[in-house]
């Protein structure tokens, strides 16, 4: 579920590892076949459907401990509207971080969908619109913040 609401940026890595885990059972089970061919062949059907069922079991049990170690990764990969991804060579935090944002059809949404809500009314004065940037108390990007730096 965590990969719909970030499809766009989470799919490409979705997708990678899939194909990977698929060509890792594609060669497992090519090897299991030769052996249960063998110990069907040697000590009968129950010896091979007792292989392959082991085999099976255990694949799926090392199946849902990789996904579930995946979930993790994914999840601290794709937070808040970054991609973080390890980099050693940054030693505050190991990571490099890059926003991934939102679309622009999602802007134009926001828009259409909000009209004027967060539009600066036209009563407010203009002395008071620069009193709170004297302040410094305009938005800012998230990365630009002291602590991504």
């Amino acid at each position: 579920n965590f990969a719909y609401a970030n499809w766009r940026v989470v799919a490409p890595v979705l997708v990678e590892k899939i194909v990977q885990v698929e060509a890792d059972f594609i060669e497992e089970v090519n090897l299991i076949d030769v052996q249960a061919l063998d110990l069907y062949n040697q000590k009968g059907p129950a010896a091979a459907i007792a292989a392959v069922t082991d085999y099976s079991v255990n694949a799926g049990d090392m199946l849902h401990q990789e996904w579930t170690k995946f979930y993790g990764e994914l999840f601290s990969r794709f937070r808040d509207g970054i991609d973080a991804q390890e980099d050693m060579s940054d030693l505050r935090c190991n990571c490099a971080v890059k926003p991934v944002g939102l679309t622009s059809s999602w802007h134009e949404r926001i828009v259409m969908e909000t009209g004027s809500f967060y539009l600066i009314p036209s009563s407010v004065e203009v002395g008071a619109l620069k009193n709170l940037e004297q302040k410094e108390l305009k938005p800012i990007e998230k990365l630009q913040l002291d602590s991504f730096q």
